[in-house]
C-alpha cells in the first residue's frame, strides 16, 4: 500500500510535479481540495490490487452518487410517486426471488470466507499476517469486493418499502444504515483490504443468510407468521455482531506489534459503537415498549370489565332491597328487567302485567 507522502493544511497548494495526473503546466499551483478530491490522490493511497474492480477506481464520486440517489427515491422521490398511486405494487413473487438470490449470495460470501481466512482465524485481531494488510490473500480482496457489491444491492430493501408503501419500515435506522454500510465498506476495501477489516464481512454475510431467509418467508403470507416468532433474535443477533466488531477493533489497537492502520480500527470501533446504540433504541421500542403498550391496553379492559361488574352488582342490590308494595314491585320488576339486558340476558320479566 503506498502512501500519497504529502502533508496538507489549509493554505497548502499541490505542484504540478506532485500532480500524479501530470495536465498542469510547469510551475502552476493546485488547491488541496481539489487535489483531495480528485482520482489521482485516491489512486495514489489504494491498494494497488484493487484498482482492477468496478467502482474502486480514483475517487468516491461513484458510490457517493449511488448513495445520494437513493435517499433521493425513498425520501422524495419515491414517495411522491407512490402518493399519486392508489394501490401499492403487489411484489411478493419478486420479492421472493430477491430474498432468497441475497440468502443463497450470503451463504456462499460467509463459507467461502470461512475457507480463505482460516474459518476466521485470520480476522480476529491482528490475525495471521500481524496486521499487515500486505500479505492479504487476492482472493479474499476479491471476496470483499463481491461483499462491497451487495451492500449496493441491498439498497433495493428501502426501494421495495416506498413501491408497496410500507412508510412505518423506511426509518431513520433503516435508511441511515443502508446509506452508512456501503460507504465505509468502500473504504475498507479501497484503503486497507484484509486483515481485521475482513472480520465484519465474514460476521455480516451470516447474519444476512438468516435475515433474507426471515425476509422470504413473509412472502408466504398469514400462514406462516405464527412460525417467526424468533424475528426479536435477529435484532439480538444483530447487536451481538457489533459487540464482536467492537471487541475485535479494541484487540487491533491494543496489540503493539499490530501493523493494521489504527485510524481502521477506531474507525471500526466508533461505527459498530453507534450502531449497536441505535439497534438497542430499536428493539427497545420494538419489543418492550409496544409490550409494555399490550400490557396496560390489557389492564385497561379488565378494570373497565371490573367496573361494569361492580356496577351492576350494585343495581342488583338495590334493586333486592325494595319494598315489595305495589309500587315498589313494579319498580323491582323494571329494575330486574334492566339488569339481566345488561348482563346480556333476553328474558322479559312478566310479572309486570300482573300489577
Amino acid at each position: 500500500m503506498t502512501s500519497a507522502g504529502i502533508m496538507y493544511s489549509t493554505s497548502t497548494t499541490i505542484n504540478s510535479s506532485d500532480n500524479p495526473s501530470g495536465s498542469s503546466s510547469a510551475g502552476s499551483t493546485r488547491p488541496v481540495g481539489a487535489y483531495i478530491a480528485s482520482d489521482g490522490f485516491w489512486d495514489s493511497i489504494t491498494d494497488e490490487r484493487v484498482n482492477e474492480f468496478y467502482l474502486l477506481r480514483g475517487g468516491p464520486s461513484y458510490i457517493i452518487a449511488v448513495v445520494s440517489i437513493y435517499l433521493y427515491f425513498v425520501l422524495s422521490l419515491g414517495p411522491r410517486l407512490m402518493a399519486k398511486r392508489a394501490e401499492p405494487f403487489k411484489l411478493n413473487k419478486l420479492l421472493l426471488l430477491y430474498n432468497m438470490g441475497m440468502t443463497l449470495a450470503n451463504l456462499w460470501l460467509f463459507i467461502q470466507g470461512l475457507l480463505v481466512s482460516n474459518y476466521g482465524l485470520d480476522t480476529w485481531g491482528c490475525g495471521k499476517f500481524g496486521g499487515d494488510i500486505r500479505q492479504s490473500p487476492r482472493r479474499g480482496i476479491y471476496l470483499g469486493y463481491l461483499f462491497f457489491l451487495t451492500k449496493l444491492i441491498e439498497l433495493l430493501d428501502t426501494v421495495f418499502f416506498v413501491l408497496r408503501k410500507k412508510k412505518e419500515q423506511v426509518t431513520f435506522l433503516h435508511v441511515f444504515h443502508h446509506s452508512i454500510v456501503p460507504i465505509f465498506c468502500w473504504i475498507g476495501i479501497k484503503l486497507a483490504p484484509g486483515g481485521p477489516n475482513g472480520f465484519f464481512p465474514l460476521v455480516n454475510s451470516f447474519i444476512h443468510v438468516i435475515m433474507y431467509s426471515y425476509y422470504a418467508l413473509t412472502t408466504f403470507g398469514p400462514r406462516v407468521q405464527p412460525y417467526l416468532w424468533w424475528k426479536k433474535y435477529l435484532t439480538r443477533l444483530q447487536m451481538i455482531q457489533f459487540v464482536l466488531v467492537m471487541i475485535n477493533a479494541t484487540k487491533t489497537f491494543m496489540s503493539q506489534d499490530c501493523k493494521f492502520p489504527l485510524l481502521f480500527s477506531y474507525l471500526q470501533a466508533a461505527v459498530a459503537c453507534a450502531f449497536l446504540v441505535l439497534f438497542a433504541m430499536f428493539y427497545r421500542d420494538a419489543y418492550y415498549k409496544k409490550q409494555s403498550r399490550i400490557a396496560a391496553g390489557k389492564k385497561r379492559q379488565l378494570d373497565a370489565k371490573d367496573a361494569n361488574c361492580a356496577a351492576l352488582k350494585e343495581e342488583e342490590v338495590t334493586c333486592n332491597k325494595m319494598q315489595p308494595t305495589a309500587n315498589g314491585l313494579l319498580e323491582q320488576a323494571s329494575c330486574g328487567q334492566s339488569v339481566r339486558r345488561t348482563n346480556g340476558i333476553a328474558k322479559v320479566a312478566t310479572n309486570i302485567k300482573t300489577v
